[in-house]
C-alpha cells in the first residue's frame, strides 16, 4: 500500500489493485464519523454509501449515498459512488471486477468471517453485475494481525465449524486473513492481495490494543468514471 497526505490527513491506498477502482483506507488522522466529511473532502470523495455493520452477511446493492441497513457489505456498478465500512481490526475487503466495471467492499469481523461475508459478496458480484469470479481482483487491507488475535472456545468452534481443518487457526489465535482468503478461493476468486498491514501502531485503530474508546478506520472504495467495462451489462 502506498501512503499519501491531504491537507494534513493521511491514507493508504491499495496498489495492486487495477486503475479501474480508487480505493484507500484512513489512518489515525481521521476518527470516524467525526471526521468523515473533513477526510472525503481532502481526498476528492462525494458523499458514500456506508454499511450499517451488523456483523452478519447480509450484502446490499448500493444506488445511492446512504446507509444501508442490515448489510456488512455492499456492491454497485454505479461509478463516482463510494462503497464504506468503518472499522477497527475487522478485515475490510476490496472486489473489484473490471472486466464488468463493478465493486464491492465487505467488512469481516470473526462473526463476518465465519457466515463468509467475502464469497457473499462475490456471489452478489456474480447474480448482479454477472461477474466472473475469475476475473475478479481483490484485497484484504489492514486489520488485527493473527499473532495479536488470540479467541476463546466459542470463536474456536464456529471457525472449526465454518473451515474444517483448514489452516485458518493457530492454536487459540484465528487468522482472518488466512479465513477470508481461503472463501474467496473457494468461491472462484484467482487474485487476492493480503496487504499483512496489522492495525495498531501509529497509523492504523485498534480495538484489541486501544480499547472500546478507540476510534474507527475507513476502508472506500469508488468506480472511475474514465474506466469503462469492457462488456456491457445487460
Amino acid at each position: 500500500m502506498r501512503r499519501e497526505a491531504r491537507s494534513g490527513l493521511r491514507a493508504y491506498r491499495f496498489e495492486t489493485l487495477p486503475g479501474g477502482v480508487d480505493a484507500l483506507v484512513s489512518t489515525r488522522v481521521v476518527d470516524l464519523p467525526g471526521d468523515a466529511e473533513r477526510f472525503f473532502a481532502a481526498f476528492g470523495l462525494p458523499p458514500a454509501a456506508w454499511c450499517e455493520q451488523v456483523h452478519g452477511n447480509g450484502v446490499a446493492v448500493a444506488t445511492e449515498p446512504a446507509t444501508y441497513p442490515g448489510a456488512d457489505a455492499l456492491v454497485t456498478d454505479v461509478c463516482g459512488l463510494p462503497l464504506a465500512i468503518r472499522h477497527a481490526d475487522c478485515v475490510p475487503i476490496v472486489l473489484y471486477d473490471p472486466e464488468r466495471h463493478a465493486v464491492g467492499v465487505a467488512h469481516a469481523g470473526w462473526r463476518g468471517t465465519v457466515a463468509r461475508i467475502a464469497s457473499r459478496t462475490v456471489a452478489a458480484l456474480r447474480e448482479r453485475y454477472g461477474s466472473d469470479p475469475a476475473a475478479l481482483v481483490c484485497a484484504l487491507g489492514p486489520s488485527i494481525a493473527p499473532d495479536d488475535y488470540e479467541v476463546g472456545p466459542e470463536v474456536i468452534a464456529a471457525a472449526r465449524r465454518a473451515y474444517g481443518d483448514a489452516p485458518v487457526l493457530r492454536g487459540a489465535n484465528f487468522d482472518l486473513w488466512a479465513a477470508n482468503a481461503l472463501d474467496l478461493a473457494s468461491a472462484g476468486v484467482r487474485r487476492i492481495e493480503v496487504t499483512g498491514v496489522p492495525t495498531g501502531g501509529s497509523d492504523f485503530f485498534s480495538y484489541r490494543a486501544d480499547g472500546p474508546g478507540t476510534g474507527r478506520l475507513a476502508t472506500i472504495a469508488m468506480l472511475r468514471a474514465d474506466h469503462p467495462a469492457r462488456d456491457s451489462v445487460v
